[in-house]
């Protein structure tokens, strides 16, 4: 044993220094180096608004660079006539190459790191996600090795050895989108996805230990070690019978243990948050689970090939099913049966349009992704799923009703002088994420619809039209131990027009004064603000001219940054800073939302507050007006009633100093076409904390990871002298 030994250390020796002394293994050391960094920080845009912080997106580019990289290595140690008189056993020389190979590769890997270090200062970057990328990434490595070391062994040249390793490693690299363009069957998109090195390494990619993935890249690169083995001693003449049985049984035992291993599967969610696990409180909810518990996923089959990422759907629901007997989990393709298409369209569940842009066209598919949850005689349904971001709140929130009929009820009143279409997502939204939702009103507007007569957690969108009767009545509500969200702006803002502000001291806010909660006569601005695009096609006179953008930093909009009731940021327009004492005689106020500390309050010059983007100032008068501000406040105990004689008890009202971050219409400015939905999260975990689901937020928010690059702080000086220019 001790002689093997010495003879693979000494062989790997002879073949690492034939790699060290050849300068082109430098060569392609740099290449590769050079690429990873242009396809990460250039490809990706790294150092634009939408740059990323997201290694995963770094880790990527590594198995296509491995395409050209490794066969080039392999190469420089072709197999010689002269190595198979070297005085070792035959298994020892494949061996020692991989191992030569994948050192100078790992070396070459671990040149990478500054990268990840880099990228954390501009950024978040979890730390265990990137050690396990690099561990799965040597594996991978040592398995590609181990394909390339057998190629050079059964090709007569170099030249050929490095076109076919070349052509191969393209291929078993990117196996699995083969899937995303041809409409394959079933048992072929599995047989592609399996041997994808890249698909493989993907687990790793997202911080998951996978004894599967584990199994696959050892087994790959015994088998084809082996396989360099057994073509050496087929070339040296061993040709009897007994070395034919020896590589049968050999391929055999590669074949069962590639296809147990996924029986054999153990996973480890390494990721911070435990992102690809069930929590805790799932756990916990499934084992009161005692008849059978129906989980169906309804998916076209399409819908693989647009969006691969659904296979972690059907993943996540495998999670489900493993933590009881009595959970059974079946996916159905509703296009192959249209008896199956009409049995899911009476319960509410219809195709969504999907948009898929070709080289020469675009084209619009039809596809089905809906899970239905059935438990004795109820169901629950998420009709449209792509991805596994809240998949687990979706689901677990809707069990939680199923199986302790806990329905988080709430009530929603607008009551600004805008119009309910303009907060058209609002109710829609909350419906989505499992709140069974009521309309009400005013009680000046509506006596049996009123807020008044309901006991569930209440919604305020806007404040100006309480009279003083609806007041009275929502003071009632609070001080009776009743929950309430509160949205209110200290202006007016025109939205449809030129964005003039007028100021708004309406009777809510006074009732708040009373509490303590006073919102400034002034709109907070902030360093930290999202970059408005404004496009004009016309004159100042009003003729049509050509289009032009501009794109200006409004501090007005506020970018707020992560902070504990804001787990991914998000943005606020035309905020008021709230101004109270957090020590009150029965009662508690605790900041809820907050600003950086470079924000400041822009207030009124003669009667008039300026709003406009192009010509607000960009900064304040003076450094020392900055600080941190309050935009968000939680009140709890025992309020003083205004209206009302005594004191409530038990009370808990919650003040966002916004109306606006719920409109359709600023939905649109800050991401597009697909809206910007931060502030509807934020909503939600308040209501979510109103109506008693605490644990449920936790859930919901532990998919929040934000990549998104923030900007290094720059002098003060510096920055006041860039906007005077």
């Amino acid at each position: 044993m001790n002689g093997i030994k010495l003879q693979l250390k000494n062989t790997s020796a002879f073949y690492l220094k034939k790699l060290l002394y050849n300068p082109l293994t430098y060569i392609i050391v740099l290449c590769f180096i050079t690429f990873t960094d242009i396809y990460f920080f250039l490809g990706q845009k790294f150092f634009t608004e939408f740059g990323s912080t997201s290694m995963n997106l770094f880790f990527t580019g590594f198995p296509y660079s491995y395409i050209i990289i490794v066969p080039a290595l392999c190469s420089l140690i072709f197999l010689n006539r002269e190595e198979y008189d070297f005085p070792v056993r035959t298994m020892i020389i494949p061996f020692a190459k991989v191992l030569a190979v994948s050192t100078v590769l790992t070396a070459d890997l671990l040149l990478t790191v500054p990268v990840p270090v880099a990228v954390s200062f501009f950024g978040n970057v979890e730390t265990v996600n990137v050690i396990i990328s690099y561990l799965g990434m040597i594996l991978f490595l040592f398995a590609i090795s181990s394909l390339n070391v057998f190629i050079t062994t059964l090709c007569s040249g170099q030249g050929s050895a490095y076109a076919f390793g070349t052509l191969l490693l393209a291929f078993v690299n990117s196996a699995h989108l083969l899937a995303m363009y041809f409409n394959l069957p079933e048992i072929i998109s599995a047989l592609v996805k399996s041997i994808s090195f890249a698909w493989h390494f993907d687990s790793f990619g997202k911080g998951i230990i996978s004894t599967r993935e584990l199994i696959f890249f050892l087994t790959v690169s015994a088998m084809f070690i082996f396989a360099s083995y057994f073509v050496m001693e087929k070339r040296r003449g061993r040709k009897n019978r007994m070395f034919s049985i020896y590589v049968i049984l050999t391929a055999l035992i590669f074949v069962f243990i590639f296809i147990d291993s996924s029986a054999l599967e153990f996973k480890i969610d390494a990721t911070k948050e435990k992102r690809f696990s069930l929590s805790s409180y799932s756990r916990e909810l499934i084992k009161e689970i005692d008849e059978p518990f129906s989980i169906t996923y309804y998916r076209s089959g399409s819908l693989k090939q647009l969006y691969p990422q659904v296979n972690d759907v059907r993943d996540f629901l495998e999670l489900y099913k493993s933590c009881s007997r009595k959970i059974k989990l079946e996916v159905i393709d509703p296009s192959k049966d249209e008896a199956v298409a009409n049995k899911i369209n009476s319960y509410g569940i219809y195709s969504e349009q999907l948009e898929t842009s070709g080289r020469d066209k675009t084209s619009f598919t039809n596809v089905y992704s809906a899970i239905v949850l059935e438990y004795l005689d109820k169901m629950e349904i998420i009709p449209f799923v792509l991805d596994t971001s809240s998949l687990e709140y979706s689901i677990t929130s809707r069990m939680n009703v199923m199986l302790r009929n806990a329905q988080k009820k709430i009530q929603v009143v607008f009551a600004n002088s805008l119009s309910e279409n303009d907060y058209s997502y609002v109710i829609p939204w909350l419906e989505s994420n499992g709140f069974y939702v009521t309309r009400t009103y005013l009680p000046s507007q509506n006596r049996m619809l009123s807020f008044e007569n309901f006991t569930e957690p209440l919604a305020v969108i806007g404040t100006s039209k309480f009279t003083a009767e609806d007041t009275e009545a929502l003071e009632t509500f609070i001080l009776s131990g009743k929950k309430a969200f509160i949205a209110t702006s200290s202006y007016e803002i025109d939205l449809t027009d030129d964005w003039s502000a007028v100021y708004s001291n309406d009777k809510v806010q006074r009732l708040l004064s009373s509490w303590d909660i006073v919102l400034d006569k002034s709109i907070t601005a902030d360093f930290s603000n999202y970059v408005l695009t404004m496009v004009s096609n016309s004159k100042t006179d009003g003729s049509a001219a050509e289009s032009k953008t501009q794109s200006v930093n409004y501090p007005m909009w506020i970018s707020l940054q992560k902070q504990d009731n804001a787990p991914n940021g998000m943005i606020s327009f035309w905020p008021s800073s709230i101004k109270c004492s957090f020590e009150n005689n029965g009662y508690r106020i605790e900041p809820v939302l907050m600003t950086t500390e470079n924000a400041w309050n822009v207030t009124e010059e003669e009667g008039y507050l300026n709003t406009n983007p192009f010509t607000v100032s960009k900064i304040p008068a003076e450094k020392s007006l900055c600080s941190r501000k309050t935009v968000a406040v939680n009140a709890k105990g025992s309020l003083p009633g205004f209206y009302n004689t005594g004191k409530g008890t038990d009370c808990d009202v919650t003040v966002f100093a916004d109306q606006y971050a719920f409109t359709t219409l600023m939905l649109s400015y800050p991401a597009g076409t697909n809206g910007d939905f931060r502030a509807f999260d934020f909503l939600t975990d308040r209501m979510l904390e109103m109506s008693g689901n605490h644990e449920l937020i936790s859930i919901k928010n532990k998919n929040y990871v934000s990549n998104s690059r923030f900007r290094r702080k720059r002098h003060w000086l510096s920055r006041k002298s860039n906007n005077e220019g």
